[in-house]
């Protein structure tokens, strides 16, 4: 994906970025109902094997 600051993903307003990688780019964002604020952290799928870049994301942030 690129850039989503100022879009809206699900029930969430991005308001800002706060690092990217190779892997993946992080968010600062608001929830749209709520006073919540959130980070989100969103796939590049474009990296190519998506499917080994899951499995790398969950091993790297869940210790899969």
């Amino acid at each position: 994906m690129s850039n989503l600051i100022g879009r809206r993903l699900g029930p969430y307003n991005i308001v800002g970025m706060l690092g990217k990688g190779s892997m993946a780019t992080v968010y600062r964002a608001h929830h749209a109902t709520t006073t919540l604020e959130a980070v989100l952290k969103v796939l590049a799928v474009n990296s190519g094997g998506y499917s080994e870049l899951v499995k790398r994301f969950e091993r790297v942030n869940f210790g899969r």
